[in-house]
């Protein structure tokens, strides 16, 4: 069975809800029936930077963003409702709807996300100062592009792949 792999320069999708770009990183598979299938390194890392990313963007949080964060934390509903401070039938309006999510929780939300993910997504720049004084502006989140990127560790040295925002 012969497989023809090509890494895509670009690729576009709606990725755990978001629509990102993914530069350099998709895998496009070919059979030798034609059939083609997309895999994606690291989907874990990338979930994480995502969320991350959605959270440090200054924009109204919606109800599928805060599902996505939830579930890339790998978290029940009942233990984040506890973590951010509400009920778990307050959370389910809020997944359901962000209708009445007032700024005080949404930013305990996008700072609870990012505390917990940033070492997930070391590549993602976490500034819990510029989440504790961001104004939130309109709807509506804009592509967000995603490249993978190789990082250095001080301490150890040790490098590692991890997904950055694409400049």
């Amino acid at each position: 069975m012969t497989m023809k792999q090509e890494v895509l320069e670009q690729f576009e999708d709606d990725l755990f809800g978001i629509p990102v770009v993914l530069k350099h990183a998709a895998i496009k598979t070919t059979d030798e029936t034609g059939a083609t299938f997309i895999t994606i390194p690291d989907e874990s890392g990338l979930a994480a930077a995502i969320a991350m990313a959605r959270a440090m963007l200054p924009v109204k949080l919606q109800a599928e963003d805060i599902r996505m964060m939830r579930k890339t934390l790998r978290m029940k509903s009942k233990d984040f409702a506890e973590a951010i401070g509400c009920s778990p039938a307050r959370l389910s309006r809020i997944e359901k709807s962000t209708d009445g999510l007032g700024a005080y929780s949404e930013l305990n939300i996008r700072q609870f996300v990012c505390a917990r993910l940033s070492k997930t997504a070391p590549a993602i720049d976490y500034d819990p100062e510029m989440i504790a004084t961001m104004q939130i502006c309109g709807n509506g989140v804009p592509l967000m592009t995603f490249e993978r990127v190789r990082l250095k560790k001080a301490e150890s040295r040790a490098k590692t792949d991890t997904w950055d925002l694409a400049a």
